[in-house]
C-alpha cells in the first residue's frame, strides 16, 4: 500500500495523512509523523518538508533538545502549538527554546508549577488565538505579550498570580478563569468586572467566587455587564461565599443565555437567593413547559416542546457535591422553580434512582404559604411526576407505596407515574401510571416510544435494507455484531427492532438472534421466555450472574433447555450454591462450561455424564465432595480449576492427576497449588501432554512441595507458553524453573533472552538476527513481595543450570528497582556444577540496561556497567538503549567500546 500512496502527487498525498491525523491529539500527531517518515525514503523527504507535520512542539520529557529544535525548524514559518507541562524538562529548561519563534505562536499551553514565566511571554503574539496558562506566576513589571494579541479569542488561566496589566484580555470569546491571587492575596471582583467588560462578544465564561467583594460606590453603581453572545456560563468550586456568588449572577446580563452549570453547596440554602436569577431566566422562562431532573449527583431545569421531548438549549445543570445531599438541593431548586415560573406554566418532576425520592414527595405533599400569601401545597404549576425506578422484587414497598400516598394528598396533579426500565432493549421498560377511578398502579404502557436517533432520516436510510432477501439481510447485521460481547448483542437485536415493522419481523424469526439468554437483574422472566422461545431450537449461551434475580428464580427458566445449551456460565453466591440439581440432564452439544462459587452433590451426576461435545471447562471456588462423578472431565483441550474443595478440604493431588489423565488431548491447563501430597503419587508415572502448548499456575504463596509435584507429574513436549507468579516460596533450592516440564521444547535452541523489569521476568527465544520468538516462552509474574530481585536471581541461576555451556544468554534488564543487586550478581564469583569457581552464567553474550531519559541517570547507569564490564571481561556486549517518546529519531544505543573504555553510540 505504501508503494501506491508514494505515486501520489504531494498536494494528494499530504491531505490524506493529515486526515488520517483528526482522531489524534496534538503529541499523538508528532510521534505519528516520526513512525511514518520510517515508512519509506520518499515518505521520509515529503513528511520532512511539509512544516504542517511539525507545528506541535510539547516539552515531553523523553524529546531531547535536538528534536525539539529539529521539529522547530521542520515547521519552517507555519504558526506553532506550543505544549509546556512542568515534566522531568523545567520550565526554564523549555521555553529559551521556543520563545524565539513567539511570533509564530497560535496555542500556547503552559503549566509552571509555580515559575514566574513573564519572561517568556512579553514579545508581540500576532497570530496567538489560545492561551492557557497553568500554576504559574505574572509579574506587574511585564506587559503579557506587549499587549499584542489581536487574534487571541480564547484564554484559560488557573492557579495564577494575575498581574495590574491585563490589555491583552480582550474580545475574547471564551474565558476560563478560577483558583487565581492578585498578589499573593484574593482578587477582588472589581479586576474581573473590568476584564469581562473588555469582552462584550464573549460566548462561553468560566469562573469560581474565590474573589473578595469590594464595598465601593463604583461597585455598587455600575450596571450589569451586557454580554448579548453569552450562550454558556459554568460557575466553578464548592462553598462559594453566597455574597460573592449573588454578585456575580449579579454581575452579568446574558438575554441569550442557554446553559448554567453550577455546583450546589449550603451556601446556596440562603433563603432571599433564586436559582433561577435574572441571569438565567431570560431566555428560559420565555417557554411554558419545563421538567426537572432530579437524581443522586446532577439536577437540572429544562424545557420540554409540545410533544413533550426534552430540549438541551436553555437548561441549568446544578451539580449535587457529595456532602450535601441532593435532598437539600431538590427542595430549593423545586421551591425556586415555583417562585420564578408563571402559574400559567406546566412543570414536570422527574426523579431518576434518586435517594431523595422519599424526600421531594413528602415536601410535594406539605403546605406551604404561597407568593400571594395564600396556603397550599408548593410547585402549584406540578403537572406531571414521574419516578425512574430498576426493576426489583419489593417495588410497591419501594415506590408504589409513596407515590399512592401523593397522589392522595394531592388530587390536583394529574400524571404520577413509575417508569421501570429494563436494560434489555425497550419492550422491558414498563410505566406504571396511577388511576384515580381504582386507586392503583396500572400498565399504561408497555413498549417505550421510539428513540429519537430513529427518525425518518434513518428510516429512509435503511429502507433499501428492508428490501434485501432475508438470508442476506440476516448475514448484514450478524456481521454487524463481530465485535459486540453476547449481552451487548442482545441489546442491540432489541433496539434494531424498533427501526421498522419489517425488521422486527425478520428479527424475531430469525433464531440467531436470540441464542444469549442472560440473567440479567433489569430483565423481566416474560422478556426471558421470550427470548428463549424466540431462539427456536437454536444451541443457547446461557450466563447466570449474581445479580437481584437469585440463582434458584432463573435456573428454572432455562433449565428445561439443557439439551440446547453450548454455553454455560453459573455464578453462585460467595458461600457456594447448590447447583447439581440445575445440570443433571444431558447436555450433548455443550462445549463450555464455566462455574464460580458453587457446590456439586455426590447424589447427582453432573449432565448424567452425557457431554459429548464438552472441551473447555473453568471451575473456581467449586465444593466438590471426594466420591463425587467427575465423568464429565474428559476428552478437554482447556481446563481451569481454582481453589477447588473436598467436603471444605483441600483435594488431594491424585485427584488433580485423574482429571490430567482423563485428558490426553488437553491444549491448555490453568491450575493453583491448593492441593495436598498423596503417597501414591511417587509411585505413579508422570501424565503425558502430547499437545499441551500453555500452562498456567496461579496463586501466591504455594507450597514448595505441592510446586514441584505439579511439574514433575506432567511431560509435555511441545509446552510452548509457561506462566507463573514467582514469591517467596520459589526461593526453594532444589526447584529449577526450567523443569523438565518446559526443557523439552525450549531447550532445543541455542539462544535466550532474559527480560527482568519490575513486574514480570520473561525467558526467551531468539533467532539468527536477535529478535525474539513468541514461542517457546517462560513469563513470571513477580508478586509485590518479590520485587527486590531475589526471584530474578533465582531464575538466571537456573537458566544457567538449564542452559548448555554452547547456548548464549542476552539479558535485558528493563527499568528494574534491583538493578544494582543484579549486578553484583553477575559479578560475583560462584562454584559452577563442576565444582569451579567462576562468574555466574558463562553463557552471557549481551547485558543491555533500557532506560528512559532523565537527568544524571544516564552518567549514574555508565558508571554502572562500566564497573560491570571491568569485572566480566567475558561479556562481548554491553548497551545502554535510552528510549525516547517521539519516535525512533530519539531512541539511542550507546555501546561500551572496551578499547576506550567509553560509551560510543551504535545505532
Amino acid at each position: 500500500m505504501p508503494h501506491h500512496m508514494t505515486r501520489l502527487p504531494v498536494d494528494l498525498f499530504v491531505p490524506i495523512i493529515l486526515l488520517s491525523f483528526d482522531t489524534l491529539n496534538p503529541v499523538r500527531r508528532l510521534i505519528r509523523a516520526e513512525e511514518l517518515r520510517l515508512v519509506s525514503k520518499a515518505w521520509q523527504a515529503t513528511i520532512d518538508s511539509t512544516p504542517l507535520f511539525w507545528t506541535c512542539i510539547p516539552n515531553e520529557a523523553s524529546a531531547s533538545e535536538q528534536a525539539i529544535q529539529r521539529w522547530i525548524r521542520k515547521s519552517r514559518e507555519a504558526p506553532l502549538h506550543i505544549l509546556c507541562t512542568q515534566d522531568i524538562r523545567p520550565v526554564e529548561v523549555f521555553m529559551p527554546l521556543v520563545t524565539p519563534h513567539i511570533h509564530r505562536w497560535q496555542k500556547l499551553e503552559i503549566d509552571g508549577q509555580g515559575s514566574a514565566i513573564s519572561k517568556y511571554i512579553k514579545e508581540p503574539a500576532p497570530l496567538l488565538e489560545s492561551l492557557t496558562i497553568f500554576a504559574a506566576s505574572l509579574s506587574s513589571d511585564e506587559v503579557a505579550f506587549g499587549g499584542v494579541t489581536p487574534s487571541l479569542s480564547s484564554v484559560s488561566l488557573r492557579g495564577v498570580a494575575i498581574p495590574s496589566d491585563l490589555t491583552f484580555l480582550r474580545n475574547l470569546r471564551d474565558f476560563s478563569l478560577r483558583e487565581n491571587t492578585d498578589n499573593h492575596q484574593i482578587p477582588p471582583l472589581t479586576k474581573i468586572r473590568d476584564v469581562l467588560g473588555a469582552c462584550p462578544d464573549l460566548e462561553r465564561l468560566e469562573l469560581d467566587a474565590g474573589y473578595t467583594l469590594q464595598v465601593e460606590s463604583s461597585m455598587a453603581g455600575r450596571p450589569p455587564i451586557v454580554m448579548a453572545k453569552l450562550s454558556s456560563f459554568i460557575l466553578r468550586g464548592s462553598y462559594n461565599p453566597h455574597l460573592i456568588t449573588g454578585t456575580i449572577f449579579g454581575m452579568i446580563s446574558a438575554p441569550r443565555l442557554a446553559s448554567v452549570r453550577f455546583a450546589f453547596d449550603e451556601y446556596w440554602a440562603m433563603p432571599t437567593k433564586n436559582i433561577l436569577s435574572s441571569l438565567s431566566t431570560e431566555l428560559l422562562l420565555r417557554h411554558t413547559k419545563y421538567t426537572v431532573f432530579i437524581s443522586d449527583w446532577r439536577i437540572a431545569i429544562s424545557t420540554i416542546d409540545e410533544e413533550g421531548r426534552f430540549s438541551t438549549s436553555p437548561a441549568v445543570a446544578v451539580s449535587v457535591l457529595p456532602d450535601v445531599g441532593s435532598g437539600r438541593a431538590a427542595l430549593k431548586i423545586l421551591e425556586d422553580v415555583g417562585k420564578a415560573a408563571p402559574l400559567s406554566a406546566t412543570v414536570d418532576v422527574i426523579l431518576s434512582h434518586s435517594n431523595s425520592a422519599g424526600i421531594v414527595i413528602a415536601y410535594l405533599k406539605s403546605t406551604v404559604k404561597r407568593i400571594d400569601g395564600s396556603w397550599g401545597h408548593p410547585l402549584p404549576q406540578l403537572r406531571t411526576v414521574q419516578l425512574n425506578a430498576r426493576h426489583q422484587q419489593n417495588l410497591t414497598d419501594t415506590y408504589e407505596t409513596p407515590l399512592s400516598d401523593l397522589a392522595h394528598a394531592q388530587p390536583g396533579i394529574p400524571i404520577i407515574r413509575i417508569k421501570v426500565w429494563g436494560r434489555m432493549g425497550n419492550d422491558d421498560a414498563e410505566v406504571l401510571q396511577w388511576d384515580r377511578t381504582s386507586s392503583s398502579f396500572v400498565s399504561s404502557q408497555r413498549q417505550l416510544p421510539r428513540r429519537a436517533s430513529f427518525d425518518q432520516t434513518v428510516f429512509k436510510m435503511t429502507d433499501p435494507m428492508s428490501r434485501l432477501p432475508i438470508e442476506l439481510f440476516t448475514a448484514i447485521i450478524v456481521l454487524s455484531f463481530d465485535t459486540l460481547d453476547s449481552l451487548r448483542r442482545l441489546i442491540r437485536t432489541e433496539e434494531l427492532r424498533l427501526v421498522s415493522k419489517a425488521w422486527q419481523a425478520a428479527l424475531d424469526s430469525t433464531p440467531l438472534f436470540w441464542t444469549f439468554i442472560p440473567n440479567e437483574a433489569r430483565a423481566s422472566e416474560q422478556a426471558i421466555q421470550r427470548w428463549i422461545r424466540k431462539s427456536g431450537e437454536a444451541p443457547l449461551h446461557v450466563l447466570c450472574t449474581r445479580g437481584t434475580r437469585p440463582l434458584e428464580v432463573f435456573m428454572p427458566l432455562v433449565t428445561n433447555h439443557t439439551h440446547r445449551w453450548r454455553q454455560v456460565e453459573i455464578t453462585g453466591q460467595l458461600e457456594g450454591s447448590a447447583i447439581s440439581k440445575y445440570i443433571k440432564e444431558p447436555a450433548p452439544l455443550l462445549e463450555s462450561l464455566t462455574l464460580f462459587f458453587a457446590s456439586l452433590s455426590s447424589e447427582e451426576v453432573v449432565f448424567d455424564g452425557i457431554t459429548p461435545s464438552l472441551s473447555s471447562v473453568t471451575l473456581c471456588n467449586i465444593a466438590i465432595p471426594k466420591d463425587v462423578d467427575l465423568t464429565f472431565l474428559r476428552d478437554l483441550r482447556e481446563l481451569c480449576l481454582q481453589r477447588i474443595t473436598n467436603n471444605h478440604q483441600t483435594p488431594s493431588l491424585a485427584k488433580l492427576r485423574d482429571a490430567l489423565s482423563a485428558c490426553p488431548d488437553l491444549e491448555k491447563l490453568e491450575v493453583d497449588a491448593l492441593y495436598t501430597t498423596d503417597p501414591s503419587m511417587a509411585e505413579r508415572p508422570p501424565v503425558r501432554l502430547a499437545k499441551l502448548s500453555s500452562f498456567n499456575l496461579q496463586g501466591l504463596r504455594n507450597p514448595p512441595e505441592i510446586t514441584g509435584a505439579i511439574f514433575g507429574m506432567i511431560r509435555a513436549p511441545y509446552l510452548a507458553s509457561i506462566r507463573l507468579v514467582f514469591d517467596e516460596c520459589w526461593a526453594w533450592p532444589t526447584m529449577n524453573i526450567l523443569s523438565p516440564l518446559s526443557t523439552e521444547l525450549l531447550l532445543r535452541h541455542d539462544k535466550y533472552r532474559l527480560i527482568i523489569s519490575d513486574w514480570r521476568v520473561s525467558i526467551s527465544v531468539i533467532d539468527e538476527e536477535g529478535k525474539s520468538l513468541t514461542s517457546p516462552t517462560v513469563f513470571v509474574s513477580l508478586s509485590s513481595s518479590a520485587r527486590r530481585g531475589g526471584p530474578a536471581l533465582k531464575i538466571l541461576e537456573d537458566v544457567e543450570k538449564a542452559a548448555p555451556l554452547s547456548a548464549t544468554v542476552d539479558i535485558v534488564i528493563d527499568i528494574f528497582r534491583a538493578t544494582g543487586r543484579i549486578f553484583d550478581y553477575l559479578k560475583s564469583t560462584v562454584s559452577g556444577i563442576d565444582g569451579s569457581l567462576g562468574h555466574p552464567l558463562p553463557q552471557l553474550r549481551t547485558l543491555r540496561l533500557n532506560a528512559r531519559l532523565q537527568p544524571n541517570s544516564i552518567d549514574t547507569y555508565k558508571n554502572m556497567l562500566s564497573e560491570f564490564a571491568h569485572a566480566r571481561q567475558d561479556v562481548p556486549k554491553i548497551q545502554i538503549r535510552v528510549r525516547g517518546g517521539m519516535g525512533y529519531d530519539d531512541i539511542q544505543i550507546l555501546q561500551l567500546d572496551r578499547a576506550s573504555s567509553s560509551f560510543v553510540a551504535s545505532q
